[in-house]
């Protein structure tokens, strides 16, 4: 709104407090990611992979909330048990996440190998995963307030953006095909 005399006025003023749960989502367009050195890379929306075999999964809540989550359920089925059809008293109109790679852990949490899994806080992921049970407790809180820097490397399938009933998936390409068509951007995101 200008002045009364007509001059724009010198702030701006932008809303960050329950925005997601105000854009519909078929309004989204590409994902941005932005590495520490200013590289981009665009992904663009893709349909949902199909639900693999049962396995474990790790989840890093985005927005309204930071948590990192271990779950039985797959992507879909872990957003719609915090969104459109909880389980429990907690729930979010809409949410952004990510999935994770638990790499040998998410098929055997009591004594896969770690290998090269960047997380400082191996013991307690395990003991999460061990919790889990497919029929009763399907989804444990590992950190309620979680970082939101992770390697993007770690990355399993890719970022999933829901409002209501509505899901967006954002597929993360390969890490072949991230060296071989955005070598920079792949270089700079695993300094």
């Amino acid at each position: 709104m200008p002045h009364p005399d007509g001059a724009p006025k010198n702030s701006v003023y932008i809303s960050i407090y329950r925005v997601l749960e105000h854009i519909p989502i078929n309004a989204l367009g590409k994902l941005y990611l932005s590495t520490a050195y200013g590289h981009t890379l665009g992904l663009e929306r893709g349909p949902i992979a199909p639900r693999e075999a049962p396995t474990l999964h790790m989840f890093q809540d985005l927005a309204p909330v930071n948590s990192l989550v271990v779950s039985a359920q797959d992507p879909v089925s872990y957003y719609q048990g915090v969104t459109s059809k909880p389980a429990k008293f907690i729930r979010f109109p809409a949410l952004c996440f990510v999935e994770l790679g638990l790499g040998a852990l998410a098929s055997d949490p009591a004594n896969g190998p770690v290998g090269d899994l960047p997380y400082s806080f191996m013991h307690h992921l395990r003991e999460a995963l061990m919790e889990l049970e497919p029929n009763s407790k399907q989804s444990k809180l590992v950190h309620r307030v979680h970082s939101l820097e992770f390697p993007y490397r770690m990355i399993k399938s890719g970022f999933y953006i829901g409002n209501g009933d509505d899901l967006a998936f954002y597929p993360m390409p390969s890490h072949e095909a991230l060296r071989r068509e955005h070598n920079s951007w792949w270089r700079s995101a695993n300094l």
